[in-house]
């Protein structure tokens, strides 16, 4: 063994952080920003074109699971009178959001925590947000608890229950 790789050893040893860990940290890719969104839905778009059309430094978490790409016409959101299909709404509000330069990072949060001094950790799998605010937009999912002996209908792939 090499001189520098007893070092790394000992050092992954003294701080009590696995070998495997340790090179996992190395991987990760932190972001630093003033606030992490959280949700790429309705709510989180509208959280980040406010804060692009602002100037200001977000970062935007999208598990690109929105309830609102269900909706096959929506009369829950201002400006469409007549109602809006759900995804031509989430594409509309994505484009708008591009066109500030602003851009949605995928993933998932395994956790949030804050940090001693001032701020928040936000957690994905290969990456680190911190930010000083956290705005949670993640909407709500469905749970379809049908009793056996009602049968459940499918319209297109979408279950839903009567």
């Amino acid at each position: 063994m090499e001189p520098s790789q007893r070092l790394e050893v000992a050092s992954e040893i003294s701080t009590g952080m696995a070998v495997g860990a340790h090179r996992k940290a190395a991987r990760m890719k932190s972001i630093d920003a003033e606030c992490c969104i959280v949700g790429g839905g309705p709510a989180g778009l509208t959280a980040a074109i406010f804060l692009a059309r602002f100037r200001r430094r977000f970062v935007l978490i999208d598990a690109g699971e929105s309830r609102a790409a269900w909706i096959p016409r929506t009369h829950n959101h201002p400006a469409f009178p007549d109602g809006i299909n759900g995804d031509v709404l989430l594409d509309r509000m994505r484009e708008q959001l591009a066109h500030f330069g602003a851009a949605r990072q995928s993933g998932l949060v395994a956790g949030v925590r804050r940090k001693p001094e001032a701020g928040l950790v936000v957690e994905m799998e290969n990456a680190t947000v911190e930010a000083r605010f956290l705005v949670m937009a993640t909407g709500v999912t469905d749970r379809l608890a049908l009793p056996p002996e009602r049968p459940c209908f499918c319209a297109a792939t979408r279950p839903t229950s009567c």
